[in-house]
C-alpha cells in the first residue's frame, strides 16, 4: 500500500473526527500497487448510519487538504444494498484500519 504511517494516521483522525468512532476504512484502487506511482488514494468507509452529503463533501475536502492528493470517497451504510461497483471495490481493498 502506498501511503505512509504519518498519512493513515492522518486519515484514521480525519474520518474518526468526522464521522465518529465505528468506521470501517477500505482502501481500493491504485495506492495498493506498489509499482505505480502517484493517483488519487480510493476509500470505502463502511458506516454504521447514513453520512449526510454535506460532511462527505466536507470530508473529502479535508482528506484532500491533509493528503496533499485527490481523494475519492465511496460510503457504504446499513439498509442500502451494495451497488456493483460498491461490491468490486470491497472485493479489491485492503482494511487501512480496523473499527475506528
Amino acid at each position: 500500500m502506498r501511503l505512509t504511517l504519518e498519512q493513515q494516521q492522518t486519515i484514521r483522525d480525519l474520518v474518526t473526527g468526522s464521522l465518529g468512532e465505528g468506521v470501517g476504512v477500505l482502501v481500493f484502487g491504485s495506492r495498493l500497487d506498489n509499482s505505480r506511482r502517484g493517483g488519487d488514494l480510493d476509500l470505502l468507509l463502511e458506516c454504521p448510519q447514513h453520512v449526510p452529503l454535506l460532511v462527505r463533501a466536507a470530508l473529502k475536502l479535508r482528506l484532500e487538504q491533509e493528503l496533499s492528493m485527490p481523494v475519492d470517497l465511496l460510503f457504504s451504510e446499513p439498509g442500502r444494498p451494495a451497488t456493483d461497483f460498491e461490491s468490486m471495490a470491497r472485493g479489491k481493498s485492503q482494511r487501512l484500519v480496523g473499527r475506528l
